[in-house]
C-alpha cells in the first residue's frame, strides 16, 4: 500500500500530530477484521478521550499493524488519485471479510478499542 503512496508524492512526516485526532477533528473509522488484526499485534493502553491511545512520545506504537485510515492519512494529501487509491485498499479489506465470512461493519476505531477495554477490565475487576 505504501509504496503506491510514494508514487502520489504523498508526506508522513511521522511527528504524530495527526494521531491526535480531536485537534484535527478527524475520526478514525476501521472494520472488524483491521481490529482484529491490530488486537492480535497490539495491545491499546488508556489514552486521552481523542487521542490514539498507540501513540507514545510522537511516534505510534502499532505503526506495522495500522488499520486503512491511518495507512490514508498524509499532512499532504493528494487529490482525486489518492481518493481512488484509498477507495481501492477499503474494497480489498470488504472482499476479504466476504470470502471468509467475516461480518462487516465499520466503526470509529477509539468509541470500540474503549469497548473493549471496558470489558476486558469488568471481566478482570
Amino acid at each position: 500500500m505504501e509504496e503506491s503512496a510514494t508514487a502520489l508524492a504523498l508526506e508522513c512526516r511521522a511527528c504524530g500530530e495527526c494521531c491526535d485526532f480531536a485537534a484535527r477533528d478527524y475520526v478514525l473509522y476501521a472494520t472488524d477484521l483491521e481490529l482484529a488484526y491490530l488486537a492480535a499485534h497490539v495491545q491499546a493502553p488508556a489514552a486521552a478521550p481523542g487521542a490514539c491511545p498507540f501513540l507514545d512520545g510522537g511516534k505510534c506504537t502499532a505503526h506495522r499493524f495500522r488499520p486503512l485510515g491511518c495507512r490514508s492519512y498524509f499532512c499532504k494529501p493528494a487529490g482525486d488519485e489518492w481518493a481512488e487509491l484509498v477507495r481501492s485498499w477499503h474494497s480489498r479489506i470488504k472482499r476479504i471479510h466476504s470470502d471468509f465470512g467475516i461480518p462487516y461493519s465499520y466503526f470509529p476505531l477509539l468509541s470500540r478499542l474503549a469497548c473493549r477495554q471496558g470489558l476486558s477490565q469488568g471481566a478482570d475487576g
